[in-house]
């Protein structure tokens, strides 16, 4: 009897792919595809992911199990979006919390426009003046 705890489990990706016809099947084992799932929710691309992964997994590979897992796509956002991810400890989250809501927006909202006009309007050197972070 074998141990089920010692195969390697694999998600497979199907043959026929979207667009295409029947290709080879190709098998990911459970922490590649986890590492592809934990990458792509930092908003990284699917050819930096390739990069990362340095395994020959093409980047049409990796968008093509994005369309298989029915990944969501963000409502309003174009493809040529991108997304920062930035961290925050607890005081500072509740800080940035308490401001957006009282102006009555989503936490990601207000940092999206603050960094956008500071960008924008050129005022980082007003903003930061070269304090450092609490």
């Amino acid at each position: 009897m074998t141990d089920s705890r010692r195969r390697t489990p694999f998600i497979k990706m199907p043959d026929k792919r979207p667009g295409e016809g029947t290709g080879l099947p190709e098998r990911w084992s459970n922490s590649k595809a986890a590492l592809v799932g934990y990458l792509t929710g930092k908003a990284i691309t699917s050819p930096r992911i390739a990069a990362i992964l340095n395994d020959g997994t093409d980047p049409k590979t990796i968008r093509k199990m994005w369309k298989y897992w029915r990944l969501p796509t963000p409502a309003g956002k174009s493809r040529h979006t991108e997304t920062f991810i930035v961290s925050f400890d607890g005081r500072q989250r509740e800080g940035i919390c308490a401001s957006a809501k009282a102006l009555g927006i989503e936490p990601e909202e207000f940092i999206r426009r603050v960094a956008y006009y500071a960008s924008h309007d050129n005022l980082y050197q007003n903003i930061v003046d070269d304090r450092p972070l609490d």
